[in-house]
């Protein structure tokens, strides 16, 4: 059995714009203390982020949030972002138990 004297953080990054590169500077500097970090994201923000992040000590875990191709506050209305939110949370806490089971 390996052990890794590290410690491990896993960053869930709301499906928002503007979220993930602040996540990725707090991914870097917890990487530089010595961490091991994750993100959890959404299919439909790894789908659209141009460069994927290739660093080392970082991996990027990804979800189905129910609306892979997009969910935006513009179009839909108050109903749909409560439904979005409710889909968001229940499969974002599902795919929590299970990664961290």
């Amino acid at each position: 059995m390996v052990h890794h004297d590290y410690r491990r953080f896993l960053l869930v990054i709301y499906p928002a714009q503007s979220h993930i590169n602040p996540a990725l500077q707090l991914a870097k500097r917890l990487i530089s203390m010595g961490a091991h970090v994750t993100l959890l994201i959404t299919l439909h923000m790894y789908r659209h982020m141009p460069n994927k992040p290739s660093i080392p000590g970082l991996s990027l875990l990804t979800f189905s949030d129910g609306y892979d191709a997009g969910f935006s506050v513009f179009t839909g209305g108050d109903e749909d972002y409560r439904l979005y939110a409710s889909e968001l949370k229940r499969r974002g806490s599902e795919d929590l138990i299970v990664l961290t089971i």
